[in-house]
Order: C-alpha cells, then sequence, then structure tokens
C-alpha cells in the first residue's frame, strides 16, 4: 500500500518538470493546460517567455480556463529538427470538442531540457524556424534599430505628404518606387487607407532583424492628450544588394507581418 500510495506523487513530480524529450514535453504541456494545472503549464515553458508581455502562455490560460473551461488542446502533429521542435495543435471547443482553431507551440532545447518559447498561428514562421533561419522567441518589438533604413525612412518621410493625398494604389506605389524597390507581389500587400489614417506623421522608428535580412519602418503620429494612442502604418523591407525592397504593410508591428512574404 505504502508503494501504490507514492505512485500519484511520482507521477506529479514527472509533470512537474520538462521532459528531455520533445514529444513528452508537448504532451505534458497539453495535458497540464487540459486539466487546468497552470503550474505545470507554466513549468513547461521558458521562464523568459512565461512573463514575455507580448505573447505569453498566460494568455492562453485566459482564453481556455480563465474564466471556466472554454478550450482544450489536442496535437495533431510534431516536427523536430535537430534540438528545436513545432507542435500542431487543434483548439477544441470544450463544450462539444470540435475544433475551432490551431496553433503552433515552438519548443527548443537550449540546455538540457526542452522547453516552450512561443506559440502564433503563422505557417511562414514555423517553415522559417524549423529550417534554422529564426529562434522561437523572436519579438519584433526588442529588434534593434537600423541605419540604412533610419536614411530611407527620412527620405519617405518627405514624401508622406503626397502619399496621403494619393487616392489610387498604383499611385501611392508609383511615389514609393521613386524612393526604394517594390518587392514582387508588394502592390497587393501595400494598404491605401493605412498611409490616409497617419494625419500628421511625427515619429519614424525602424527594427532590423538580421537573422531575416528583413525589418520594419514604423509610422506614427504624435502622441498627445487628445490622441494618446495615434494611428500608425508599418512598412516592411527586405535588404537586397541595392538597398531595400518594400514587401509588406500593416497597422501595427506584428511578427507575421515581417515573416509573411
Amino acid at each position: 500500500m505504502r508503494i501504490i500510495g507514492l505512485i500519484p506523487a511520482i507521477l506529479a513530480s514527472l509533470l512537474l518538470y520538462p521532459a528531455d524529450n520533445a514529444s513528452n514535453m508537448f504532451a505534458s504541456f497539453v495535458d497540464a493546460f487540459n486539466r487546468g494545472d497552470t503550474e505545470n503549464v507554466k513549468a513547461a515553458c521558458a521562464a523568459g517567455y512565461w512573463t514575455n508581455t507580448y505573447n505569453s502562455p498566460q494568455k492562453l490560460i485566459r482564453q481556455g480556463y480563465g474564466k471556466g473551461r472554454l478550450l482544450l488542446f489536442e496535437i495533431k502533429t510534431i516536427v523536430q529538427s535537430n534540438d528545436r521542435a513545432a507542435a500542431d495543435i487543434i483548439v477544441l471547443r470544450a463544450s462539444d470538442r470540435r475544433p475551432s482553431d490551431m496553433i503552433f507551440v515552438y519548443a527548443e532545447k537550449r540546455t538540457a531540457a526542452w522547453l516552450v518559447y512561443n506559440f502564433n498561428e503563422d505557417t511562414r514562421f514555423k517553415e522559417l524556424f524549423l529550417a534554422g533561419l529564426v529562434r522561437s522567441d523572436l519579438d519584433p518589438r526588442t529588434l534593434p534599430p537600423n541605419r540604412e533604413l533610419d536614411a530611407l525612412g527620412r527620405r519617405l518621410a518627405l514624401r508622406f505628404p503626397e502619399m496621403r493625398a494619393e487616392t489610387s494604389i498604383a499611385d501611392l506605389t508609383n511615389v514609393i518606387s521613386g524612393i526604394c524597390t517594390l518587392a514582387d507581389g508588394a502592390s497587393g500587400r501595400i494598404h491605401l487607407n493605412l498611409f490616409q489614417y497617419v494625419k500628421r506623421p511625427a515619429v519614424f522608428e525602424t527594427k532590423w532583424s538580421s537573422e531575416l535580412n528583413r525589418g520594419a519602418l514604423i509610422v506614427s503620429g504624435a502622441v498627445t492628450k487628445d490622441d494618446p494612442y495615434p494611428d500608425a502604418v508599418v512598412l516592411y523591407f527586405a535588404g537586397t544588394a541595392q538597398g531595400f525592397a518594400i514587401y509588406n504593410t500593416s497597422g501595427m508591428l506584428s511578427l507575421s507581418g515581417l515573416v509573411d512574404w
């Protein structure tokens, strides 16, 4: 009886720490989530990721069972490439276990144990991660500036009133192409309304990923008492032999905007 009584404690201790096998670690992560065991969800995650304000797993917990059980997880596939792995996880409605979404959870073995470092819904990011081209916890907000892209931003700033005044994508891309190269397919990803929303551009900030040879120019209005959250347009650029080529735009800096091309 004493041995039998120890079995639950032993099993609990095994779940408490991240497994040294990617598949087992993902299984423990999903099992803990489905049981509402926040401590073991946390134990499967890298310490910095748990407190990440950009995309913390605490967001999954709030949505899944923060105010009553709404969601469950089910592993569809796991792909491992050396010391990195990605799990396709089906998000089920708890009420009827019907699929409602799919997320990708990323893990790395940077030390002795496998740990979860990120999740998202971006298939392109998953491809880049498994190919070893980006780290799982890439956060576009923390990327450093780029001096050459700063210079391009200053040239664009001089033409920004003209860009805002354009009423067609063709005219807008014509103005932009006079300053920098347009990547293949870029005209379909440049959104006219984003430029028109930024009424008084005052802030120009750049972010650059040397891993991807890509970056972003963020243009936003000045923060004022009447407008504490001014509209912004983010222009995404790839480095080329000639300088930079614009390939995407969005209303806010995002990982998907950076990699989705």
